[in-house]
């Protein structure tokens, strides 16, 4: 983030990052995680902050790993991703559009089918999004981050516009009935998804 706004920070800090990140990365021999693969899109985010291509990383042993493939992983129909419910998908949508990774076929069928899910996924009584089947109440943060993932298609897509509208409409409901969500993690997720939005 600081990279982006222009922000100086400490001498070596990006150069530090980057090294810790070509070792662990080397360590594991590019595997971050076997079932977590908001690993992959955390570290893809990062990476792209810096001005870095996810796809070519190159670890400390020289090696080129290709962060981004994982993310389209399935198991049978079902992409890994969505293993980890909702914040695995929209985590994996945020990390692909962060450097326009889907620019191939995988990539676009991917990303087509991450926005149909997290469409189906919202709940149809209020608009929120929860967190998985396992927990499907309404949940601030889950479904501020949907939001920001499904931001870029609102112009573009006519259910994603409709969805994102409840989302937001719930979310002010939620903020209406308190004052605040809670705790500020549950507020700066709102706060990006509504910047997402130009709101």
């Amino acid at each position: 983030m600081y990279k982006r706004q222009g922000y100086t920070v400490p001498t070596n800090y990006y150069e530090d990052y980057y090294a810790r990140v070509e070792k662990y990365v080397k360590n594991c021999s590019g595997v971050l995680h076997e079932r977590k693969y908001t690993e992959y899109s955390r570290v893809i985010l990062a990476l792209t902050a810096l001005g870095e291509d996810a796809t070519k990383f190159t670890g400390s042993n020289g090696t080129v790993y290709n962060l981004v493939e994982p993310l389209f992983e399935k198991n049978g129909s079902t992409y890994r991703v969505s293993e980890q419910g909702n914040n695995g998908t929209a985590f994996a949508l945020i990390a692909l559009d962060s450097g326009n990774y889907y620019d191939n076929a995988t990539g676009t069928t991917a990303r087509n089918a991450w926005i149909k899910s997290l469409c189906d996924a919202q709940i149809s009584s209020n608009g929120a999004w929860g967190i998985d089947a396992d927990f499907p109440g309404s949940n601030v943060d889950m479904t501020a981050m949907v939001v920001q993932a499904l931001a870029p298609y609102c112009s573009t897509n006519a259910n994603v516009k409709d969805a994102v509208d409840k989302a937001v409409k719930w979310l002010s409901a939620e903020y209406q009935k308190t004052g605040d969500y809670g705790s500020s993690e549950s507020a700066a997720q709102v706060i990006v998804a509504l910047s997402a939005l130009n709101i």
